[in-house]
């Protein structure tokens, strides 16, 4: 969503050029008013990514967008304005950012929040609609927690962070700053860890006694859980981002910039190392290492450790270059069928002439 305000090509790709090299194309003063999909119909005023060849046509949009979003390989008709970029995806961000509103609660504390006697809210922090701040908490400047956000006792939020609707953090957690929670995501659950005794008796409860911590610039996604430690700390690295749905085990210790994507399960006790990078539905067994850069692919599951730069595929997961052996293989398993049932026919035959001749 786009908040109408104008801007220039130029003035936009200032902005870009502070994350990744950029130029403009044709007239600099080209007024931007809003960033549209290349699916939808841009206006006049239009700025269309537009580097992606199977969703958008430059002849097209040269007659009904003000100007385009490409990268550098990219030949562009003549007369459209551009915004060139060598990350032209990194440059949407930027561009993006400048155009986001997002709704904030008002400054201070609403008057149906519940805030406890004993917690320290700084005067520039949001406190919405229904919030409930517990005993012993600390609300730092520029924070914004949104309507049915509840902090346990003893929380920390720092400054600038931002939780959304219905986002839940427990006793004595700590977030670090510019942290965002998305809607429902749960800081500090107890871990899920259970003991049976050997006589089959009902499954003992082990309480996670420990917290959770959530360096500078983490994301949580919509729904995503992080679990506090039994003993210690569940600890999520600076910059790291978790999407929807995940789940990080306690006593998990992630790096920074780590990317987790949608239903990843990370089991509890793993080291994580910086930047490793988990694709759709990931998951990795208890009291894993996973090294450093290591990228798992989607639907993986790692039973074992990872040394540093791994990219692992498949169950049980294996390197790239053994996954894609393996699939090869499997890819010719019918025809190799076949061709047993071959051998199996003549063979039969072949056996069929000896013993005749025999006879």
């Amino acid at each position: 969503m786009t908040d109408g305000t104008p801007k220039t090509l130029g003035g936009l790709a200032a902005r870009v050029a502070e994350v990744t090299p950029c130029r403009v194309a044709g007239d600099p003063a080209t007024v931007i008013r809003q960033v549209c999909h290349p699916r939808d119909l841009p206006g006049p005023d239009a700025l269309v990514p537009a580097w992606d060849p199977r969703l958008a046509r430059l002849a097209e949009l040269a007659e009904v967008a003000a100007a385009v979003l490409v990268g550098e390989d990219v030949d562009l008709p003549p007369g459209l304005p551009a915004l060139v970029a060598e990350r032209p995806r990194l440059a949407l961000g930027v561009v993006l950012g400048g155009f986001a509103r997002s709704w904030q609660p008002e400054p201070g504390i609403d008057p149906t929040a519940r805030v406890h006697a004993s917690a320290r809210v700084a005067e520039t922090a949001r406190v919405g609609a229904f919030v409930v701040v517990g005993p012993g908490c600390e609300v730092a400047e520029e924070a914004a927690l949104h309507p049915h956000v509840s902090l346990g006792a003893g929380v920390v939020v720092g400054a600038g962070s931002v939780l959304h609707a219905g986002a839940r953090v427990g006793d004595r957690c700590r977030l670090g700053q510019r942290v965002v929670l998305m809607p429902n995501a749960v800081v500090g659950a107890d871990g899920f860890s259970f003991e049976r005794p050997d006589d089959g008796g009902p499954w003992a409860k082990i309480p996670s006694i420990g917290d959770v911590v959530l360096e500078d610039d983490v994301e949580l996604g919509a729904c995503a859980c992080v679990d506090r430690a039994n003993l210690g700390t569940t600890r999520i690295g600076r910059g790291t981002k978790i999407d929807n749905l995940v789940q990080v085990g306690h006593n998990n210790r992630l790096g920074e910039h780590c990317l987790l994507c949608g239903q990843v399960g990370i089991s509890g006790s793993c080291e994580v190392g910086d930047g490793v990078v988990f694709a759709g539905q990931a998951g990795v067994s208890e009291h894993r290492n996973l090294g450093a850069g290591s990228v798992v692919m989607a639907r993986a599951a790692v039973f074992r450790d990872l040394p540093d730069g791994s990219v692992v595929f498949g169950t049980p997961a294996r390197p790239r270059a053994e996954w894609l052996r393996n699939q090869a293989a499997a890819n010719r398993a019918g025809a190799l069928r076949e061709r047993v049932k071959e051998l199996e026919a003549r063979l039969e035959a072949l056996e069929a002439q000896l013993s005749s001749a025999g006879r």
